[in-house]
């Protein structure tokens, strides 16, 4: 500090002396000012003092004039110095007086400031050891390292914790270089630089650094995963260190590496796998998507990635809340990605993450499956069928063996019945008529009789058949000759639709003739009120797998067979459906009672099947029935 009394009274002199001179100054120019302003006084003053003084001589040119007026600036220039000076001594007096007192109280501010200053000093220090203290417990029992470094990176603490993960006293650490101890050496052996070093680079660029992907060296050699934060400290601005705050991460390596070997091979099960395997967030947006999935709809990875999972759903299902199908194993449409639609499995489950809901679903195409349902449906459906006939045939040959054990034996009791029936008619009187209606009734009776025994015999008969080649035309139109009588009377429409240059066919001429005879006067009792009958005839190709047709033992042709055809169409009454499945049974008529036997459709159907053909009688949508016939073309297939 300087002195103030001699330093005050100099600044003071020296204001004092430039501020008497700027003064003098002014009022010299002042006065100056003032005396040209009036010249005219002067000129005046010098006509009264020099009458004879020519016009126009200027007044400082007169040695009086001019020496009046400098008299007039020293006296102004007196008066002011004067003045000054009395002022500076009274100024310097009052200074004087009191440079005293304030020199007392600057040096009392001093004293004060000073006992301020060291009073601060002891505030900081023990506010500091109250931080360090109140840390310290903190600090020492925290789980991960924590190591404080100077601006050259050497440790000037370390916690408990450090000396535990690194394997060091924490004695031993304090003021060694962290880099040189504990982060020298590269996870792969590598040296690690100083310059290269975060922490460093931390102290150099007062910038945070948080790293987890290094590792620390324990005192044994050893090292461990490290996750760790390098954080500077500063002080008025200027970097005086780091803290390093590190953890052992080797735990979460390892369930990383885990996750990760697991994530792998489920991707590696879920590519491999046949079935689609896709996940789903809780928006619906698709996140996995494998081979399989990409085979059974069609689309890349990179297509259906983000996606909504509906669109691979049929459009009538996508609608359908995915909750209620969690857990459960459901059968839809799927939609691929070309627009065509195919059965699925889908079996849709949850799981969740990072508490959000994901979905997935695991899709199977299941079209072949379904094929191999409805062909299985089909092949139960063929073989019921197949059982019914075969049933049906078992019946069939038992009732024909008790229908000709039957017939045997009530054909020659018949016979002697219509015997006596006649006898007893010759003898009668003439005009008995009474006994002769009954004779007549009962000669009706026996004579029906032996209708439905011939009808058995011909059921039941083994049938050795003459077979021939014939012309299936020939045959139908012979048949049709001997139904004319029937058809002329009924008042029928006979329509034959028989196509031309057939191929040959083996057949019993005598037994189609009946075959086709009996179907005649079945339609022809299906239309009482008159109609038309179409007969038509024709040749096809077979080219694929229907009734009757196939492979199988049991079927009657084959693929790529040649038969001939017979329909015929009736405009009756049809036959209820009901009673279709029993048609060709024994004794089986939709005729009133009376009007038939129940033989005619059962023999027709025996005497088809020994020609190895087929019959079918259905109902036409345009009314009436249709049969149809058909046997191998001969020489053909």
């Amino acid at each position: 500090m300087r002195k103030p009394k001699e330093n005050l009274l100099l600044d003071f002199s020296l204001i004092t002396l430039v501020i008497m001179i700027v003064v003098a100054t002014a009022i010299s120019a002042l006065v100056t000012a003032k005396l040209n302003q009036h010249v005219w006084v002067l000129k005046a003053y010098d006509a009264a003092m020099r009458p004879e003084a020519p016009k126009g001589t200027d007044p400082f040119s007169v040695p009086e004039i001019r020496e009046n007026f400098r008299g007039v600036l020293w006296m102004t220039y007196g008066a002011v110095g004067g003045g000054f000076v009395i002022l500076y001594i009274s100024l310097i007096s009052v200074v004087a007086r009191n440079s005293r007192t304030i020199n007392q109280q600057r040096a009392a501010l001093e004293a004060a400031n000073a006992d301020l200053r060291a009073a601060y000093e002891q505030l900081r220090e023990t506010q500091e050891r109250l931080v360090q203290e109140r840390m310290a417990p903190i600090l020492n029992s925290a789980g991960e390292g924590i190591c404080g470094l100077d601006p050259q990176g050497n440790i000037t603490f370390a916690n408990p914790a450090a000396a535990t993960l690194t394997g060091w006293d924490v004695e031993d650490l304090i003021g060694k270089p962290h880099h040189d101890v504990l982060h020298h050496t590269r996870a792969d052996g590598t040296l690690y630089g100083g310059d290269e070093c975060p922490i460093y680079a931390a102290l150099r660029e007062g910038a945070a650094r948080q790293v987890d992907n290094e590792v620390f060296w324990k005192k044994d050699g050893t090292s461990f995963p490290v996750e760790y934060i390098s954080t500077p400290m500063r002080k008025e601005g200027t970097i005086i260190g780091a803290v390093v705050t590190f953890e052992d991460i080797t735990q979460r390596k390892q369930a990383e590496k885990a996750l990760r070997e697991s994530e792998m091979r489920f991707r590696s099960v879920a590519q491999s796998a046949s079935d689609a395997i896709i996940s789903a967030d809780e928006r619906g947006l698709i996140i996995l998507w494998n081979r399989g999935a990409e085979t059974i709809f069609g689309y890349a990875e990179k297509e259906a990635l983000g996606t909504p999972l509906t669109r691979l759903l049929s459009e009538r299902y996508r609608s359908a809340h995915k909750t209620a199908m969690v857990g459960k194993t459901v059968e839809l449409e799927g939609l691929r990605k070309h627009g065509g639609e195919f059965p699925l499995e889908l079996s849709l489950g949850t799981w969740m993450a990072e508490d959000q809901l994901f979905y997935t679903a695991i899709i199977r195409d299941i079209t072949e499956r379904k094929q191999a349902e409805m062909k299985l449906k089909e092949t139960s459906a063929e073989l019921q069928a197949l059982q019914l006939q075969l049933i049906q045939a078992e019946k069939m040959e038992s009732v024909g063996t008790l229908a000709a054990g039957i017939a045997h034996e009530v054909k020659n009791p018949l016979s002697i019945v219509l015997m006596g029936v006649n006898y007893l008619s010759d003898q009668l009187p003439p005009d008995d008529d009474i006994t002769r209606s009954v004779l007549q009734d009962m000669d009706n009776a026996v004579r029906k009789a032996d209708s439905v025994i011939r009808g058995l015999l011909d059921f039941s008969a083994a049938g050795a058949l003459s077979l021939n080649a014939e012309d299936l035309n020939f045959v139908v139109q012979q048949s049709l000759l001997l139904v004319k009588h029937e058809t002329d009377r009924s008042h029928l429409r006979v329509v034959k639709e028989l196509t031309e240059n057939l191929p040959a066919v083996k057949l019993d001429k005598g037994k189609i003739e009946q075959v086709l005879v009996n179907i005649f006067i079945n339609a022809i009792h299906a239309m009482p009120g008159g109609g038309t009958l179409t007969v038509r005839t024709y040749a096809k190709r077979l080219m694929e797998v229907g009734h009757r047709v196939g492979s199988r033992k049991a079927d009657h042709f084959r693929i790529g067979d040649t038969v001939l055809v017979t329909e015929v169409d009736d405009t009756g009454t049809g036959i209820p459906p009901d009673k279709l499945t029993k048609i060709f049974d024994p004794f089986f008529t939709t005729k009133p009672t009376g009007k038939g036997t129940g033989l005619g459709l059962a023999v027709t159907s025996k005497i088809v099947a020994l020609h190895g053909g087929t019959i079918d009688i259905r109902n036409r949508e345009e009314g009436g029935a249709r049969v149809t016939i058909m046997f191998k073309a001969e020489g053909r297939g």
